[in-house]
């Protein structure tokens, strides 16, 4: 009865993801997909090779970009290999690893717990709305919660059993966690704590608690030194963990006239807006309230507590990239939905159910609270379906001014994309150039990219760049094409 259940929540939790599943990537969060599907089309053209990802935006340059380890992009470009490319192989990808996830934290919940437990664990986990949406994203995020959640998942047998297979495939897992986003470094902590459960003092005597952590900083530091030294080439930078100014920026968000992120109410507001309204929802976070205060059994089951609260902490220690950048609290759904299907278990039975109606304050103290939290939630939920709809938005215009760019401009050419969204236009495009923001256009900035080698600008706000050029600049270089939402000069 279990099995069933569980294979028709994941059927479910299916339906959910493949919702638009042949969409362009140019909805909610577009630049971070176009820059993830640019280089897994550059590894499909020109092969996969993941330590060299390369993307299109770097004009003339080669292109080499200092970024996470390209697992997610290797994976997808080797399926590209065998079926063509195509942008629903890699959401494809996306949701595969989410329903993976999905059966791992089953198999967590249910191994600590009970099967009731893990049935509601998988409910949580796969109707969180946010989760619906970046798990079928062409980007690495459900890869990086799958690795996380496996890394912990064998290193909780290997504390059980003590098979040094499930620790070797727990040091692989966490080190791709590690390779595709460094901010898993929170995984450390819920693994030390199920290593304290079984060794306490004598885990600072454990070779291979030793092993395991120095190797897999080392293999994680050594790919972001290379991914450093690609930076030097000229190449473009999405993530350098090796550049001390460029990291204290991203996590402080410090700009002129500013305090560290820390400082200011809205990088708290905002976290904890995403949690409830996207995230968690307003009847998962108060399950994960009853969750934490559910007396366990045994001390291992506090693995989840310290689990969210290490996660919690890594929010508040990546600081600016997390309230930036909202698939960063991703992660926060495993031990979350644990602790909601734990609540769930415990609360959602038929004895607390005859219990409540048999006593008359009961029924009403619940009644009175219950009530207003149901309306407020139908509410809630309405605010939820609004925000998914924007989210699910495509960008039309940059769409269409990509395919006909690709369509009047050579196939080796380089172009200059005029734009807000810096990498879309290039990636829809099929070429390689420049981008340069309407604000900052100039006659002599555009004269500077055509020597370097640039044919044509191509902007998707006629408006803004007609006004930005001079009558000279536009007799020497000649309109091809105009319309409402698209120009492209001609060198």
């Amino acid at each position: 009865m279990y099995r069933y259940i569980l294979v028709l929540l994941l059927l479910i939790g299916l339906e959910l993801r493949i919702y638009r599943i042949e969409s362009p990537l140019l909805d909610h969060h577009s630049w971070r997909q176009s820059d993830t599907a640019d280089i897994t089309r550059n590894f499909y053209r020109e092969g996969i090779n993941p330590l060299y990802p390369r993307i299109s935006s770097a004009g003339n340059l080669p292109g080499y970009v200092a970024s996470e380890f390209p697992a997610y992009n290797s994976v997808v470009a080797l399926l590209c290999r065998i079926f063509g490319f195509h942008e629903r192989i890699g959401r494809l990808v996306s949701v595969a690893f989410s329903i993976a996830a999905a059966i791992l934290v089953y198999l967590f919940a249910t191994e600590y717990f009970s099967r009731t437990a893990g049935l509601w664990t998988v409910f949580w986990f796969l109707i969180s709305p946010y989760n619906i949406y970046f798990s079928r994203n062409f980007q690495p995020e459900s890869m990086l919660v799958f690795c996380s959640v496996a890394g912990i998942w064998f290193f909780s047998r290997w504390s059980r059993c003590g098979r040094h297979r499930e620790l070797l495939l727990s040091w692989i897992f966490t080190v791709l966690a590690l390779l595709i986003k460094i901010t898993a470094l929170y995984v450390f902590i819920p693994i030390f704590f199920l290593a304290w459960i079984k060794y306490h003092r004598e885990t600072f005597r454990n070779p291979y608690l030793y092993v395991f952590v120095i190797t897999s900083l080392f293999v994680s530091f050594a790919w972001y030194r290379h991914a450093h030294n690609l930076s030097l080439t000229g190449g473009a930078v999405f993530v350098d963990v090796c550049n001390g100014n460029s990291v204290w920026k991203l996590i402080t968000g410090t700009f002129p006239g500013e305090k560290p992120i820390w400082f200011q109410l809205k990088f708290y507001q905002g976290i904890f807006d995403r949690l409830w309204a996207g995230w968690l929802t307003l009847p998962g976070i108060i399950l994960v309230v009853l969750g934490l205060g559910t007396r366990q059994d045994n001390s291992r089951q506090y693995l989840f507590h310290v689990w969210l609260a290490a996660f919690l902490l890594n929010i508040f220690f990546t600081g600016f990239a997390s309230w930036w950048h909202d698939y960063y609290q991703m992660p926060v759904m495993p031990p979350a939905a644990v602790l909601s299907g734990i609540a769930c278990a415990e609360y959602i039975r038929p004895e607390i159910f005859r219990r409540i109606l048999r006593r008359k304050e009961i029924l009403t103290g619940v009644l009175v609270i219950g009530l207003p939290v149901a309306g407020f939630s139908v509410y809630h939920f309405t605010s939820i379906i609004d925000t998914m709809d924007r989210m699910y938005r495509l960008k039309k215009n940059v769409l269409e001014a990509g395919r006909i760019t690709g369509r009047l401009t050579p196939v080796n050419a380089l172009i200059v994309s005029v734009d807000d969204s810096p990498p879309e236009l290039i990636y829809y495009s099929g070429r390689k150039g420049w981008h340069v923001y309407p604000g900052n256009v100039s006659p002599d900035l555009i004269e500077g990219y055509f020597s370097k080698g640039a044919g044509y600008v191509v902007a998707t706000s006629p408006e803004k760049i007609f006004s930005k050029l001079t009558p000279e600049f536009l007799c020497r270089h000649p309109v091809v094409y105009s319309a409402r939402n698209e120009v492209i000069i001609r060198r």
